[in-house]
């Protein structure tokens, strides 16, 4: 304890020397700013910018001589201070006219019915990140992005969904440079998961060779080589898995979505053979407009800095002093200029805030080349499962496509295939569907993973004064996906609104790991039934029950 004391005993005249020095230079600090605000009327009234860099360096370079063995530090402050006077005079003389008038006059909404445009084909995972990003509008479909750029500079359409980065593969260096050549603004972005599938036409055989985006063929190179299949690129995931559908070549497949297998008939082999379960895409949406909603999260500037040491740290310490986080930082030629760079800036914020708006204003004049992107919203890549009321004819026929294969999956081990192909007769198959819905008080559910179908439900409401779940099914393809907590979710918030206590359903008792899942959702066991079918064949089920 002593010691203690007089640790602080020597310690306490240090700090009343540096409490009265700090008092003076807050006194200095506040006279400096009065004369910065000076300066900032006068230029005013001549019309001179804000920035001096030459007469700033000048001082610098006195500061850093006469501050000796501090020089380094001295320099840091002095280039602190007179970043904030900048900032001050900028904002008195109400600095980036033009980008103000932009933050003012901007639609704060994206256009209620739009031509959205994206590169490949139906299936890619453009058309899902297009459908995330403008649920239920059709996407036109083009070649290659600079088409998709150009159709939205010409008006061909309003929105241009494209990639400008994948969590393994990095930057689409071409997108960037596509933004800039057309100048366009960024007005929404969403991070869209990569998961891609073996697939091949029914009936060609073992798959031997595949076909599909480059980016896709490393992002999946570790199974194919355990595999031993040959790779040979292609333009785009979908347009690979479309070849493969119209061609059908025996011993080729495709690597590509579940979305795109499904739109051209493809037969999943394996799901999610990418080499990471993380791996995701940053899809952006291009306007000839800016739209900049009062919600809008996330900022993306393009400038270049002058060549002189520290210039990059000294703006970004602009961005911290207002607390803003910087979430990307990136560095891209200057075309046809010899070691001069543009830098690609991502950061939260919001350019209706005062102080924001402010500093982006003030770079727009200092900058030599400066270009505000937009300021949006940005979707995070969390799975897009909805859930649809079957009621057309077409439904019927994909609950009974989907269910063929996994009632074989499920049950050919357990009775054999006589009588899986007749529990399908019985129980799944288009007319049964139908009786089951007509008058047996069935109700089904078509189960969309990121619009693409993925599984369906089949309930009956109030049986027995519960909810009785007889069918729950999900297609190899989408099964890593988390769907059955989706679903089982989804049956609660029905339960919910019906007023019923319970969930119960039948489960054959050597579905073993069927019987686990539903354990680990909660369900318990009640009791066992036997049920004859007909024709010989008789299940052996258990009754499980989840309390609400």
């Amino acid at each position: 304890m002593s010691e203690n004391k007089s640790f602080d005993e020597l310690l306490l005249p240090v700090r009343n020397d540096i409490d009265r020095i700090d008092k003076e230079l807050l006194k200095l600090f506040t006279e400096r700013m009065q004369c910065a605000e000076r300066v900032a009327e006068i230029k005013r009234k001549a019309g001179i910018p804000v920035l001096n860099a030459a007469r700033e360096q000048v001082i610098l370079d006195r500061v850093k001589k006469e501050a000796g063995e501090y020089g380094d530090s001295a320099v840091a402050l002095y280039s602190a201070i007179m970043s904030i006077s900048r900032a001050r005079q900028h904002n008195m003389l109400k600095s980036g006219g033009v980008l103000r008038d932009l933050e003012q006059n901007s639609p704060k909404t994206l256009k209620t019915d739009p031509r959205v445009i994206c590169q490949g084909a139906a299936g890619a995972f453009s058309h899902s990140a297009a459908l995330r990003l403008f649920p239920g509008q059709k996407p036109i479909f083009l070649p290659g992005f600079r088409d998709v750029f150009e159709a939205v500079h010409n008006g061909a359409g309003d929105y241009g969904v494209v990639p400008v980065e994948n969590s393994d593969a990095g930057s689409v260096s071409e997108v960037y440079d596509l933004i800039m050549k057309h100048r366009m603004f960024i007005v929404g972005a969403a991070d869209i998961p990569v998961r891609h599938c073996l697939c091949r036409a029914k009936g060609t055989g073992a798959v031997k060779k595949v076909l599909s985006k480059h980016e896709a063929l490393v992002q999946c190179s570790a199974y194919l080589a355990a595999h031993d299949i040959e790779t040979e690129a292609y333009s785009n995931t979908a347009a690979a898995a479309k070849f493969i559908a119209e061609t059908r070549p025996e011993g080729v497949g495709a690597v590509c979505s579940a979305q795109a297998a499904e739109e051209y008939g493809l037969e999943v082999i394996a799901a999610d053979i990418q080499n990471t379960d993380n791996n995701c895409t940053r899809f952006i949406v291009i306007s000839r407009e800016a739209v900049l909603p009062e919600d809008a999260e996330k900022i993306s500037l393009c400038f270049s800095l002058p060549h002189t040491p520290g210039s990059l740290c000294h703006t970004l310490e602009r961005f911290a002093l207002l607390g803003l986080n910087l979430t990307k930082i990136e560095s891209r030629p200057i075309p046809e200029r010899n070691f001069e760079y543009d830098f690609y800036l991502d950061f939260t914020g919001n350019v209706h805030d005062v102080q924001t708006l402010a500093l982006i204003c003030a770079l727009s004049d200092e900058m030599p080349r400066f270009s505000f992107l937009g300021n949006y919203k940005e979707s995070e890549s969390k799975m897009a499962v909805t859930f649809i009321k079957v009621t057309e004819e077409e439904q019927i026929e994909k609950i009974a496509e989907i269910a063929a294969p996994i009632w074989h999956e499920t049950y050919d081990c357990i009775n054999g295939v006589a009588s899986t192909d007749y529990m399908i007769e019985k129980f799944q198959s288009v007319p049964a569907i139908h009786r089951q819905m007509e008058s047996e008080g069935y109700v089904y559910y078509m189960m969309l993973d990121d619009g693409v179908p993925a599984g369906f439900i089949g309930l009956v409401p109030h049986k027995e004064g519960k909810m009785f779940l007889s069918k729950l099914y999900v297609s190899a393809a989408h099964r890593s996906r988390g769907l059955p907590r989706a679903a089982f979710d989804f049956i609660e918030t029905l339960c919910q609104a019906e007023k019923l206590p319970a969930i119960y359903l039948t489960v054959n008792k050597k579905n073993f790991h069927a019987i686990e899942v539903y354990k680990y959702f909660g369900f318990h066991q009640t009791d066992a039934v036997v049920t004859d079918i007909g024709s010989g064949f008789v299940m052996n089920d258990y009754i499980m029950q989840k309390d609400l």
